[in-house]
């Protein structure tokens, strides 16, 4: 991996690895490489090819048995950068591939903010679906709807309520009053209860439009014809009974928006509906989804437990 003149020295990327698909690995590392100071790997898994590639490479390498969670795994990550005096954390995931000029064309938005003194916790990338080559809406709260479309006209930073945690750059002196990424949530929702958490405390997030990155949304999509060929992201069984546990777990907490949870709800429900009946495997996807129902409620937090 080599330095380039576009590396921006005071961020430090932390990817989070579990059992990746090496070519898209190697891919998402090699686009960071020559662009920040640092590039933090948290391995969660004992990985055996991933382990010694790593080893072998520039990058420094937070080495795990086990899988802790997206959640603590960030945390590491942001741990060590902290410690090394880094300004900026971008969190990353295994399967998120950076353009050439995207950490550059965010610093340029994250200095503008500091210089017009707006207190900002995070800024992220413009997210373009590897499965569908469409870019992900911004998220804004509102009565109708919680999304918007990009305006092509914007040329600045634009403000919005909820980042995806991929691509996201921190600056490390707000975890301090913001909080570290919440464990109990083990991975689904972490970089959602965090954006709650940061616009509770009075910080605003914002999404640099011209800044790119390329992300893998689930495991796979499906168009379901019953829908009118609706593309559907597609996710393992385990990853639906995070999703529907932390959902609820959510809900409960004061710095959760209400009129998010009031759209939520229908999410949910509508979720619930297509896995159970639209999409294999049927029985398996309900009885998990209706177990993370239940241990929401019950306030059951960490990894899954069978």
């Amino acid at each position: 991996m080599t330095d380039t003149a576009n590396k921006h020295s005071e961020v430090c990327a932390v990817f989070v690895c579990f059992y990746p698909d090496f070519e898209l690995f190697h891919s998402a590392l090699l686009a960071l490489a020559g662009q920040v100071g640092k590039i933090v790997v948290v391995n969660n898994g004992a990985d055996a090819q991933i382990e010694q590639w790593l080893n072998s490479n520039d990058v420094v390498h937070l080495n795990y048995q086990k899988n802790l969670g997206v959640a603590t795994a960030h945390n590491k990550g942001i741990e060590w950068a902290a410690s090394h005096d880094f300004k900026y954390v971008m969190l990353m995931d295994q399967d998120s591939i950076a353009t050439p000029d995207m950490v550059a064309t965010m610093a340029v938005s994250a200095k503008q903010l500091a210089l017009e003194g707006i207190k900002y916790a995070a800024i992220g990338p413009r997210i373009v679906s590897m499965n569908t080559g469409e870019s992900h809406p911004m998220i804004r709260l509102g009565l109708v709807s919680n999304t918007r479309q990009y305006d092509a006209a914007m040329n600045k930073a634009m403000e919005v309520d909820i980042l995806i945690s991929s691509g996201t750059m921190i600056p490390l002196e707000v975890i301090d009053e913001i909080g570290n990424m919440n464990e109990g949530l083990f991975i689904d929702n972490v970089d959602i209860e965090w954006c709650f958490r940061a616009r509770y405390k009075g910080y605003k997030l914002y999404i640099e439009p011209n800044a790119v990155l390329r992300h893998n949304l689930g495991d796979s999509t499906r168009k379901i014809w019953l829908l009118g060929n609706m593309p559907m992201i597609l996710h393992k069984p385990v990853r639906l009974y995070y999703m529907m546990r932390n959902r609820v777990l959510l809900y409960s907490l004061a710095h959760t928006p209400a009129i998010w949870v009031v759209h939520d709800v229908f999410r949910v429900i509508a979720k619930f509906l297509i896995f159970s009946l639209l999409i294999s495997p049927r029985i398996n996807n309900s009885k998990m989804m209706l177990k993370g129902i239940v241990d929401g409620i019950r306030g059951v937090k960490g990894g899954y437990r069978d």
